[in-house]
């Protein structure tokens, strides 16, 4: 009889032991799991910052392209506009940073080009086409 006692009580002490400590790691997981989610928070909007600063980077070369093109579409085609017209940019893809695809036209008949973006620096840009 003694004995069933003491190995319930063994049996009692090692279960409420075992309680315990699930307890404790659950709570030490749901604290980690917290903390990552603050940092991830606190990243996140350090992102966010760091994304807006290269799209409006990004905006801003791709206005530098797209202004450049536009202005001097007449000399960057390869073929002449018929009837004494000037070419007219109608559309403008950025297929990566460094290759366009430029849609033009010039009221009778419309071309197409697509062109490497050699070099973009200080509003000086150099394009040349690329097949």
């Amino acid at each position: 009889m003694k004995r069933t006692k003491i190995s319930n009580l063994i049996l009692f002490l090692c279960v409420g032991l075992l309680a315990i400590i699930i307890l404790f790691l659950y709570n030490l997981n749901k604290r980690v799991l917290s903390l990552e989610k603050d940092f991830l928070s606190f990243k996140g909007k350090g992102q966010e910052v760091e994304n807006k600063l290269q799209d409006d980077n990004l905006k801003e070369y791709h206005a530098v392209i797209i202004d450049y093109v536009k202005k001097n579409i007449n000399e960057i085609a390869l073929e002449k506009p018929v009837l004494g017209g000037r070419w007219i940019v109608t559309d403008i893809k950025f297929l990566s940073p460094d290759i366009i695809e430029v849609a033009y036209e010039d009221g009778h008949i419309a071309g197409g080009i697509f062109l490497k973006i050699e070099s973009a620096f200080d509003s000086k840009v150099i394009v040349k086409p690329f097949w």
